[in-house]
């Protein structure tokens, strides 16, 4: 659709903004500027105004026709222009009461067939050359509250107007005075002795009529005395008919000389034929032309009238003053289209304008009875947008830096019904677009600096995405969760959850090793140990992998005997990642556990692999798994993994389609922790996502995935979207730069560009628009100048990569400030514990784990000698008959029950660790020593 003015609008008027992108030809200007009229009755005004603030190009007409055809027309040779409506408050020709006006009007001089001087030549010898910059620089240095303006009035000359004068551009005017010549010099060779000057006949001529018409004035006397000098007689005079005879006679003698000198001047004037330099005519005669009238304002304030002794003298003064202030000015707007005379052909001089203050309301009254004709290439030069080369050197003038395309139109009409997010704007047309469900099943890359609108973009993405089902985000910062929490749609309310790690009051549990999700233990630890090696890609070996799955798998076999033992409880006392460490590194703790399950894979790595290690190896090899498990240890970090029950899952809400808004709020818990969880988090989601897969396409659950600033969540596979998108994962990634992302990891932005189908990119720094511009097909520096919320958008839409379009995003207006605190509240009941509740919990774990022992048999059993045969076929098989599987419930002992021979020998037990070297001889020592001695907890049972 086309632009529409707004309704408070009173001026006919618009304010034309330069691209800067511009290349002037002359030919296309000369072709606009011949339609740009309609008629002689919709006049037309093209204005140049400068302020002290600044200098600018307007339009004006006196109908919405005529102005809209204006703009049109100049569209087409400026079609990165940008157009907008003038507004009474800001429109130049308006004359306050508070204000005096001086003008001139510029009126053409020479004949009518002669041209002004339009440069065109020149221009095609130096491109640069640009005759408005000398125009525009008349504009510059104004004092405050001063205007001047420079007002172009057109309408359409007649068709014929230069017909009169056509046959001067194929005719030379020297020819008919060549044919006189010959004619004259003919005749006088012809009649030598007849030849009487013509200029004498024609003196005496004029002389006998004047001696006709002044008769009656001659005294009577002068006839006697010419009769006595014809008889030959001395006629007698006074002194005073003597005196009046001289005057006669010299009279006589000065009209004589005067009538030849007039007789001689008609006919040189006769004979007397103009040059002309029949091109120049040509020139001008072949092409249409306007009636114009070009008047120069300059508006400027009155002074306060002056009171007491002197005040009328002291105010005809400052009237003086500011008048002549005036006239300086407009001397240098004159001055200044000196430029378009010809010194053999037509140029401007100024006529004054009286009472001008009458034309600010009539300027269109009498530009039809105009004398005054412009033509196209003459108009062309005079009013001009200026050349892209020169703008940015061109002080005051406002000019349109970023570039505009416009919404493909079969993409316009897919999305015309939906929202819009914001509105493709160029070459006057404004198109809405919005997203369609088809945004929602590409990868998407969101790129540009902060506060230029990602996350307003985001936003919306949001907000449709909530209408058509699930949703995650995970945020970084924080503040994009906020806003997308008070835009929830009210029927939708009930389906979010928010997590947010800065909330001092309550925290989720995630427990990865949680059994009571239902998911298989080698799936579960797999998925795990994924996610977290690609956190920690950099560090991560076969080794210290090894030792970390095991310790997973053990604990995860103790969760599912708790669970299966009390249903109820038992939930309540699973282990979680904070157990890893225990494990590796009580040998009281790990034996207890090892006690619970019956997995004799498991009890054979730990007895044939990790107990037969030396203190010094085993340090070796869990060192780098404590390391890493360490980070889960802070305080926020703990209060979310280190509960044994989950609070979410992922798998029933991404069947339900939830709403997951997770705000890491890095800024409050750090960016190390908010890293770590995110990560997690996103990882524990994509792999849930991938179960979908043993589901028929058509039954898989398409989940949006919003990440901003992705690259803080170090450890994503985003090498995976490919395939995560085949399982239902859409992401749209947001960053504010892609230089950091290739210092990050080289591979990274690659590696996304390669998965990622759709576009959003907005301003960038310079090196980010040099990897991006290839990718729009777009300029580097059309990216460097986009404007604030402003983008340029390349999509995968109807079975086809549409051309980039701009995008103006409107923010969103809607805001549910007591709906978002009902949710925030709702889901802290839901989905959260308190974290009291919490490290209450974690403490209890602690204590647990430091009172933990395995549980010896009631019978005491003898050491069995080397001859005689082995009684329990299992004791031979394996070294760890002390820590057979429990069949009873583990027993936690007391530190106060105990009695002071039993603390003694645990404590003995501890300093006498030593591990062998491997091998029989190692396990049988470790049998005989353990049937030698007596257990605490067997003495203590």
């Amino acid at each position: 659709m086309m632009l529409e003015p707004q309704q408070n609008e009173a001026v006919l008027a618009l304010l034309v903004i330069p691209p800067s992108r511009l290349k002037k030809e002359q030919v296309a200007l000369e072709a606009a500027m011949q339609s740009l009229v309609l008629d002689k009755k919709h006049p037309l005004s093209l204005e140049l105004a400068g302020t002290a603030e600044r200098r600018s190009f307007i339009l004006r007409a006196t109908t919405r026709t005529a102005l809209d055809h204006a703009e049109a027309v100049l569209r087409s040779q400026y079609p990165q222009m940008e157009v907008r409506p003038l507004y009474p408050h800001e429109d130049p020709f308006v004359l306050e009461p508070y204000e005096a006006v001086t003008a001139v009007e510029l009126v053409t001089g020479g004949q009518t067939y002669m041209p002004l001087r339009t440069w065109q030549q020149e221009q095609e010898r130096q491109e640069d050359l640009d005759p408005l910059q000398g125009l525009l620089a008349a504009l510059s240095r104004l004092p405050e509250h001063t205007r001047v303006i420079s007002q172009l009035a057109l309408v359409p000359a007649p068709p014929a107007w230069s017909r009169r004068d056509a046959r001067k551009a194929i005719e030379s005017p020297l020819d008919k005075e060549r044919r006189a010549m010959q004619v004259e010099m003919a005749e006088m060779r012809l009649n030598r002795e007849a030849v009487i000057s013509t200029p004498i006949i024609i003196a005496l001529g004029l002389l006998l009529l004047l001696f006709l018409a002044m008769r009656p004035l001659i005294p009577g006397w002068t006839w006697d005395m010419l009769t006595d000098l014809l008889l030959g007689r001395v006629p007698q005079l006074s002194s005073e008919q003597v005196l009046q005879l001289i005057l006669l006679i010299g009279g006589i003698f000065c009209a004589i000389l005067l009538f030849w000198g007039v007789g001689a001047f008609i006919q040189r004037k006769l004979k007397e034929r103009r040059a002309y330099d029949t091109r120049m005519v040509a020139q001008r005669v072949s092409r249409m032309a306007y009636k114009a009238r070009l008047r120069l304002y300059v508006i400027g304030p009155k002074q306060a009238s002056y009171l007491g002794d002197g005040g009328l003298l002291k105010r005809l003064q400052e009237r003086w003053k500011e008048t002549r202030e005036r006239k300086d000015m407009l001397l240098r707007l004159i001055a200044a289209y000196r430029q378009f005379d010809r010194a053999n052909g037509a140029y401007f001089q100024p006529k004054r304008i009286r009472r001008p203050g009458r034309l600010f309301q009539r300027w269109h009254r009498d530009v039809a009875r105009s004398q005054h004709l412009l033509t196209v290439d003459a108009l062309a030069t005079l009013w001009h947008l200026p050349q892209a080369d020169a703008l940015p050197e061109l002080s005051l003038v406002e000019h349109r830096r970023a570039r505009t395309m416009l919404l493909p139109p079969d993409l316009a009409r897919q999305v015309a019904h939906l929202r819009p997010v914001g509105y493709s704007e160029h070459g006057g047309y404004r198109l809405p677009f919005g997203l369609d469900s088809t945004f929602f099943t590409q990868h998407t890359l969101i790129a540009g600096k902060s506060g230029e609108g990602k996350s307003t973009f985001m936003e919306h993405i949001a907000h449709d995405a909530m209408k058509l089902g699930g949703l995650m985000v995970i945020d970084p910062h924080g503040d994009l969760c906020e806003h997308i929490l008070h835009i929830v749609p009210e029927y939708r309310a009930e389906d979010v959850v928010f997590i947010d790690l800065s909330d001092p009051d309550a925290a989720v549990g995630l427990n990865p090793l949680d059994v009571t999700l239902g998911r298989g233990r080698d799936k579960a630890i797999s998925d795990l140990l994924k996610t977290l090696a690609h956190i920690w890609a950099t560090s991560w070996g076969p080794r210290m992998e090894n030792a970390f799955e095991m310790s997973l798998r053990t604990l995860f076999e103790a969760n599912r005997v708790l669970v299966a033992r009390d249903p109820l409880e038992g939930p309540r006392q699973q282990y979680t990642l904070l157990d890893v460490l225990p494990i590796l590194t009580n040998e009281n703790f790990c034996h207890a556990i090892l006690q619970q399950i019956d997995d004799d894979y498991l009890h054979r790595w730990w007895r044939e692999y990790y107990e037969p290690l030396t203190l010094m190896q085993q340090r070796e090899v869990i060192n780098p798994v404590i390391t890493k498990v360490a980070k889960f240890e802070s305080v926020i970090a703990r209060r979310i993994i280190g509960q044994p029950v989950s609070t979410i899952n992922f798998t029933q809400m991404i069947e339900e389609r939830k709403i997951i808004l997770f705000k890491l709020a890095k800024g409050v818990v750090g960016a190390d922790v908010a890293a770590l969880l995110g990560a997690s988090m996103l990882g524990l989601f994509q792999i849930t996502l991938e179960e979908q897969g043993i589901k028929q396409e058509i039954e898989r659950v398409r989940y949006p995935i919003i990440l901003d600033e992705f690259q803080t969540l170090a450890g994503v596979d985003y090498g995976a979207l490919a395939e995560l998108r085949k399982y239902g994962a859409t992401f749209f990634l947001a960053t504010q730069s892609l230089e950091y992302l290739q210092n990050l990891d080289p591979l990274l932005l690659p590696t996304v560009l390669a998965n990622v189908k759709q576009l959003v990119i907005f301003n960038l720094s310079a090196q980010d628009a040099e990897t991006m511009y290839r990718e729009l097909g777009v300029e580097r520096d059309d990216i460097l100048n986009l404007d604030m919320h402003t983008c340029y958008v390349r999509l995968s839409a109807l079975q086809k990569r549409q051309p980039t379009f701009s995008l103006k995003v409107t923010p969103l207006d809607i805001r549910n400030v007591e709906q978002a605190e009902s949710i925030r509240t709702r889901s802290r009941v839901r989905y959260a514990s308190s974290v009291e509740l919490v490290d209450e919990m974690l403490r209890e774990a602690m204590v647990r784990g430091i009172r933990m022992a395995p549980v010896q048999p009631e019978k005491k059993k003898k050491a069995r000698q080397p001859s005689e045969p082995a009684r329990q076929p299992e004791a031979v098989e394996s070294p760890v008959i002390l820590l057979p599987p429990a069949t009873e419930p583990v027993t936690e002992p007391v530190a106060e029950d105990m009695e002071p021979q039993e603390e003694a020998a645990v404590e003995k037990k501890r300093k006498r660790r030593k591990r062998g070297k491997g091998g029989k001889k190692k396990a049988e020592a470790l049998v005989a020593a353990g049937e030698e001695e007596e257990s605490p907890s067997e003495e203590g049972a």
